[in-house]
């Protein structure tokens, strides 16, 4: 019996496979939440709630929930940037880096 040919992956496979796949080769698309974007979460259902309670946009508790949250998230950004297991991670990171600091930039 003669052994079965080699597959050889397409180019779009090939990409995908070093896009996607972490170094163990897993597909890796999401992961539980980190520290930095539970705090990012926890921040905007905070301020949600406080202003259906009657918490006044731009108040000074309103505008520190706001920047707080803004820096969470720009440090989750940066965590993925610097440490995200797959090129499709650190992409990612850089795009919603580029957002925070645009959306930052026209004040909130």
């Amino acid at each position: 019996m003669s052994p079965a040919p080699e597959v050889v992956p397409s180019r779009a496979q090939a990409f995908a496979d070093w896009y996607f796949n972490d170094a163990n080769g897993e597909r890796v698309l999401g992961q539980p939440p980190n520290r930095a974007i539970t705090i990012v979460f926890g921040l905007h259902v905070t301020r949600w709630a406080l202003r259906r309670g009657g918490l006044r946009e731009g108040s000074p508790l309103d505008v520190a929930l706001e920047r707080v949250g803004r820096a969470a998230f720009i440090w989750w950004s940066l965590d993925e940037i610097l440490r995200g297991s797959t090129p499709y991670r650190r992409t990612i990171g850089a795009a919603s880096l580029l957002w925070a600091l645009r959306k930052g930039r026209r004040g909130a």
